[in-house]
């Protein structure tokens, strides 16, 4: 996982099926939250908080942390899904019109003069 973004987080959560272990995301972003420098260390656990707060509820299951896309998000990231597929439906079929043969045309001209 390379950037720290509300972004990057939603298509992780959402990949995973809107719902993640803590501890999982936590790795995913350990070399920015575990930074060796303190004041950039300080900075991106904040940041990665106050991300988590914004588009996920704790739920805890066994003893277990996980992250649950809110409601709003969850939607969000259908709404994404959905339109991704129709782009793709789009190219598809563009692909295969420009693939299939068209007859060719033959005109007669009648040239008078």
């Amino acid at each position: 996982m390379g950037d720290l973004s509300e972004e990057a987080m939603l298509d992780y959560i959402s990949a995973a099926g809107g719902r993640v272990r803590n501890s999982d995301l936590v790795r995913s972003y350990q070399h920015l939250i575990n930074h060796s420098e303190q004041e950039s260390r300080a900075k991106y656990r904040d940041e990665f908080k106050v991300i988590v707060d914004k588009i996920a509820l704790v739920k805890t299951e066994n003893g277990e942390k996980y992250l649950v896309l809110k409601k709003k998000y969850k939607q969000l990231m259908q709404e994404r899904q959905r339109e991704r597929e129709r782009q793709r439906e789009v190219m598809s079929a563009g692909a295969k019109q420009a693939s299939v043969p068209r007859p060719t045309a033959l005109v007669q001209w009648e040239g008078g003069g």
